[in-house]
């Protein structure tokens, strides 16, 4: 399928976002909260489910293997690999903040 076939489908699967999860900011705060589940590492999806419930469903693919959607035909992905790195680097960032001192950061890692 062409790029300008799949931009063509966006206001569909809008519509169907919609229509599954009541409004688009419902459906994000739940694909955010599926994605950020990651133990480690994995890929959040929007997956239309089209063996069992002919649903879209937000699911977590967690280290790559556990989570998987037999006949689950993706959507939308967001690879979270990192995810834990960025997140434990804010949170430790943010305590410092709030105890008024600096962040003990490693050589190769930034504040955020």
């Amino acid at each position: 399928m062409a790029a300008t076939e799949i931009l063509q489908k966006g206001p569909e699967i809008k519509a169907a976002i919609e229509k599954e999860f009541g409004s688009f900011d419902a459906w994000k705060a739940d694909f955010k909260a599926s994605a950020l589940s990651a133990k480690l590492s994995g890929w959040g999806l929007l997956v239309f489910d089209r063996l069992y419930s002919e649903r879209l469903l937000n699911v977590l693919v967690d280290e790559h293997q556990y989570g998987a959607i037999w006949g689950g035909v993706p959507l939308i992905a967001l690879d979270v690999s990192n995810m834990h790195i960025i997140i434990r680097t804010a949170r430790r960032v943010q305590v410092h903040r709030q105890r008024d001192c600096k962040p003990a950061l490693g050589k190769n890692q930034r504040t955020v």
